[in-house]
This record gives C-alpha cells, sequence and structure tokens, in this order.
C-alpha cells in the first residue's frame, strides 16, 4: 500500500522512461530524422548524443515535477530550488539567495 509521501513507484519510473524516449527520440531527430539507406546504427553513431541527453533530462526534470506536485508528495514552494538549478544550468541566474 502506498504512504502518503510515496503514492506509488510511478514517480519512479514515469521520469525514468521519459529520459529514455525523449532521449532516444531527440537523438535520432537531431541527425535527420528517417533517411532512405542509413540503418538506425549509423544514424545513432553520427548523431549529438550530448544533445539528446541534454533534452532527455529537461524532459525528466519537467515529468518528475509534475509529478510530485500532481501526487502531493512536493508543494510549488519546495520546487523553487529545483526550477532554480535548472535555471543556472541554463546560464541564468539563481532565484533563491
Amino acid at each position: 500500500m502506498p504512504s502518503e509521501k510515496n503514492p506509488s513507484l510511478v514517480n519512479f519510473f514515469a521520469p525514468v522512461l521519459t529520459l529514455l524516449i525523449v532521449g532516444i527520440v531527440s537523438m535520432w531527430c537531431f541527425r535527420g530524422g528517417h533517411q532512405t539507406g542509413v540503418d538506425i546504427a549509423a544514424a545513432f553513431q553520427e548523431t549529438d548524443v550530448a544533445l539528446g541527453l541534454l533534452y532527455g533530462s529537461f524532459a525528466f526534470m519537467a515529468v518528475e515535477m509534475l509529478g510530485a506536485v500532481g501526487f502531493g508528495t512536493m508543494d510549488l514552494e519546495e520546487s523553487i530550488p529545483v526550477l532554480s538549478t535548472i535555471s543556472v544550468a541554463l546560464g541564468g541566474r539563481s532565484c533563491v539567495v
């Protein structure tokens, strides 16, 4: 039975699956999508992996934040430091003192 602070394993599996799916799809899209005569192994060898992982990480954080706020394990006040970390990682300034 899930507790109040840990409602289910969805809080774990949804962000991880999002990271995998968004990472793989974005790496495939940065290579140019479907191209005739190019197999999938060659397409992923020539893609920008760092950019795909960056987009996957941001999608991971977004799904995790939505899940935490949606299930009530975290409120918006508690999530401000996480959003501030994302802002600093993108080159912005921290909004938390």
